[in-house]
């Protein structure tokens, strides 16, 4: 994938203008991170902006990129994924006010479910994931020779099957060993009728390595 930017800034400066009427903001990706203070920067503004909120990580790389800005995460869930964020953000979010800094396209069910826990929740795009135009071609010269698939997000595997077509992509997929780095990424690869050879217990990038080694020497015999 490409990180780009939002094709219109004006909700996410609307949102940036607003910082102070939040209780938290709520951040999913490095990403996020880095594209929210640039285009805070940009604006004239700095982190003082957020001294009324507190600050959410999805994971600790999450929270590292917001220390690379001088802030510290008030909370980063025990499991390092969206609904794990859901979980705990939602036992201390009834009545707050919430700010989650996300990806164009990207579901609904993290903010739905901080709803029924009683948040008011806003949504803002802070950057857009896009396949590179070069993905199709450089997926039919790798794939022949390849063993193992990865795939660090839900939306790799969608720009995955948009590149290859939808027909091979659900063949590649049913056909090729792959490894998610969660199951929220697990369930992107059932949707297209797969079966993912792993899945990352510790969802993060370091996590998957480790599942990807223990299935490689699992596979050759060797002991881990």
């Amino acid at each position: 994938m490409q990180i780009a930017p939002v094709e219109d800034w004006s909700t996410l400066d609307a949102a940036l203008a607003a910082l102070n009427q939040h209780d938290w903001v709520c951040f999913t990706s490095v990403h996020g991170v880095e594209r929210f203070f640039q285009r805070l920067l940009h604006l004239g503004r700095d982190v003082r902006t957020l001294a009324k909120s507190r600050l959410a990580a999805v994971g600790p790389a999450t929270a590292q990129a917001l220390a690379a800005y001088g802030l510290r995460a008030d909370l980063v869930p025990r499991v390092y994924e969206t609904r794990g964020l859901a979980d705990e953000l939602a036992l201390q979010s009834a009545g707050a006010r919430i700010l989650l800094v996300r990806a164009a396209g990207v579901g609904a069910a993290l903010a739905q479910q901080l709803q029924q826990a009683g948040a008011l929740v806003d949504q803002v795009a802070a950057y857009r994931t896009i396949a590179p135009p070069e993905l199709d071609a450089c997926l039919r010269e790798l794939l022949p020779r390849t063993d193992l698939i990865t795939f660090a997000s839900a939306s790799a595997v969608h720009h995955f099957v948009r590149a290859l077509g939808e027909e091979l992509g659900r063949t590649t997929l049913q056909n090729t060993p792959t490894a998610c780095i969660g199951p929220v990424t697990a369930g992107a690869v059932r949707a297209f009728g797969a079966t993912p050879t792993i899945t990352a217990s510790e969802y993060s990038s370091e996590g998957m390595v480790r599942a990807i080694t223990l299935w490689s020497r699992e596979r050759q015999g060797t002991k881990p």
